[in-house]
């Protein structure tokens, strides 16, 4: 019997349904699984074995999906690296993460320990059948990601993740952020957060359909005029937020003309600091 996994569940999600809609582009879950069996393929042609410590550090958010569900399908163990971390605390954290080999879309500075290996373009990613399963079979017990904190409070702390963790963290929503089949999401951490990876997984295990804007990052001009936009023009069912990004929301909504806003949004998830009363 084939163990219950998410990036198994994933897998058997209806081909021809929409699981990501990157600006004016629906990618259907066949397109997500099939691309990932394809980054599977060329990992494990690469020399990434089940067991291995894998870094990513891609800019591009559908090709950090691609990589971690093709990554889970090897038995691989991964944990995303943001691309504008300083050298050194990228450096820093790659040798406390144990790493052995590091997937980027960019030449990049790593330990003598670690091996490099530049990312193919999204766009030339081809989709292939499902690769073999690792010579070990998964387990939930088996590692499946490197999680690390912010380091806001010192250096970033470290945790492993297990398939079934993983799975209990997906399965384990309350019912009012839980997407139904169809049901749009917006995930506003950056991709290569965590917080950000979970979600997308859950999303995409529950056959929703995950929204992703490009250009939309904190910091761009007129970025909260661009995520209230977002939200009516992708009309997004589920919106998760960190506080930061909800107090913001609110302070441009509170200044712009009144009316009723977002009027098919379901839920707000706010997370990752405390939020106030009055928020």
């Amino acid at each position: 019997m084939v163990m219950e996994l998410v990036h198994r569940i994933i897998a058997g999600q209806p081909p021809g349904d929409v699981a990501i809609l990157r600006d004016d582009e629906a990618i259907s879950y066949g397109t997500v699984n099939g691309c990932a069996n394809g980054v599977a393929a060329w990992l494990a042609a690469q020399g990434v074995t089940a067991g291995d410590v894998v870094a990513v550090s891609l800019a591009d958010a559908v090709q950090q999906i691609y990589a971690t569900l093709g990554l889970m399908q090897i038995g691989a163990c991964q944990s995303t690296l943001d691309p504008r971390l300083h050298p050194a605390e990228f450096v820093a954290l790659l040798e406390r993460l144990g790493v052995s080999v590091l997937v980027s879309d960019r030449a990049v500075r790593a330990p003598q320990a670690v091996r490099v290996i530049l990312a193919p373009p999204v766009d030339r990613l081809k989709p292939a059948r499902l690769a073999r399963e690792p010579a070990a079979p998964l387990t939930r017990d088996s590692r499946v990601m490197m999680l690390h904190g912010s380091g806001t409070t010192g250096q970033p702390k470290i945790m492993a993740l297990r398939h079934g963790q993983l799975l209990s963290r997906c399965v384990n929503t309350a019912p009012a952020f839980t997407a139904a089949r169809g049901e749009r999401t917006l995930v506003l951490q950056r991709h290569t957060a965590p917080s950000y990876i979970t979600r997308a997984l859950q999303v995409l295990m529950q056959g929703g359909c995950l929204v992703e804007v490009t250009g939309m990052r904190l910091g761009a001009p007129d970025y909260w005029g661009l995520l209230a936009r977002a939200v009516d023009r992708h009309a997004v069912d589920h919106l998760h937020a960190t506080a930061s990004h909800a107090k913001g929301l609110a302070g441009h909504i509170g200044t712009a003309a009144s009316g009723v806003r977002f009027p098919r949004l379901k839920s707000l998830l706010v997370g990752a600091a405390p939020v106030s009363k009055a928020l």
